[in-house]
């Protein structure tokens, strides 16, 4: 299991847009909302998982502008999580 908190950075004009799609995603569960950010926290199986649902499908969204983990916890293999995210 991995849980990350992450702060998603958005148009502010698009924060209803951007609220609920981001409620609609399994795992992911809004905790904050200000104007142009979005704290949310993601529990899925593994590192890739996470780094994968961030990079590939939130900043992907319309009106999100960037995320970025600020907490991350992983049960697993901190080494082969890593080197499965090519990062070692």
């Amino acid at each position: 299991m991995t849980i990350t908190s992450i702060i998603i950075k958005h148009d502010p004009a698009k924060q209803d847009s951007v609220v609920a799609e981001l409620q609609q995603l399994p795992g992911l569960s809004v905790e904050a909302r200000l104007p142009g950010q979005v704290i949310a926290v993601l529990e899925v199986e593994n590192l890739k998982t996470a780094h994968d649902f961030v990079s590939g499908y939130i900043e992907g969204m319309d009106g999100v502008w960037g995320a970025y983990p600020a907490y991350v916890f992983s049960d697993e293999d901190a080494a082969e999580d890593l080197t499965a995210c090519g990062g070692l």
